[in-house]
């Protein structure tokens, strides 16, 4: 039986779509492209999300390897965070959760500031009774240290946990801790043309366009 629930944040309860940003702000074209490469999909953002680099470093990093366009990496640094916005029909869900009696924890790769951004701005954040962020711990997912260090901190058993992320290879490292698990899908996946590219999973994986309805054939709501 289901009594923990376990939400990634962004894709899942956040909307993230840097690439558009990026392109909104710059007016497209070729210099965005060059932003998009330089930076959104340099490796510094996973150091970010592991807590092995500061924001200031990195964006010494960038301007470094963007000498030409620093005056647009400096424009679009400051905002990127503005971009995390919450999928309204997904929160919606958390007190109804709660008010059922199940336990919320977060499980998300996310940098220091761009955690504290959204935590300090967003409410729902109230719903969760914990969780664990990559930069805390200085591990991301799909490493199954991560999975361990939510596991132990809260002494959950892993039998009894559902958990919602929006990628394949998260969802596949859940499901070998033994913690059920969904990959949430978009028909947009923006945020997806990260340093981190998907990596397909080789297995048929539980997916749904439709969390209410997911927890609904659960029984969760």
């Amino acid at each position: 039986m289901i009594q923990n629930v376990i939400f990634d944040l962004g894709g899942v309860l956040l909307k993230w779509e840097p690439l558009e940003y990026v392109h909104r702000t710059l007016g497209g074209g070729a210099l965005a492209e060059r932003i998009c490469r330089g930076v959104l999909e340099a490796p510094e953002w996973q150091d970010l999300d592991r807590g092995a680099l500061e924001e200031d470093e990195a964006l010494e990093r960038f301007l470094q390897r963007l000498p030409e366009d620093k005056e647009a990496v400096r424009r679009i640094f400051p905002g990127l965070f503005e971009e995390l916005r919450p999928i309204e029909k997904h929160v919606a869900l958390l007190p109804l959760l709660k008010a059922s009696g199940k336990r919320l924890f977060v499980l998300s790769n996310f940098s220091r500031r761009g955690y504290a951004f959204v935590s300090s701005r967003y409410d729902f954040f109230r719903h969760f009774d914990g969780g664990v962020v990559s930069y805390e711990v200085k591990l991301l997912k799909p490493e199954r240290e991560i999975y361990e260090a939510l596991i132990d901190r809260y002494a959950l058993d892993p039998s009894t946990c559902l958990f919602f992320d929006d990628r394949e290879e998260n969802v596949a490292a859940a499901l070998d801790q033994g913690i059920d698990a969904v990959v949430v899908r978009h028909e947009s996946q923006d945020h997806r043309g990260m340093a981190w590219p998907e990596v397909a999973s080789d297995r048929e994986l539980p997916g749904t366009f439709d969390l209410r309805e997911e927890m609904g054939r659960r029984g969760l709501l």
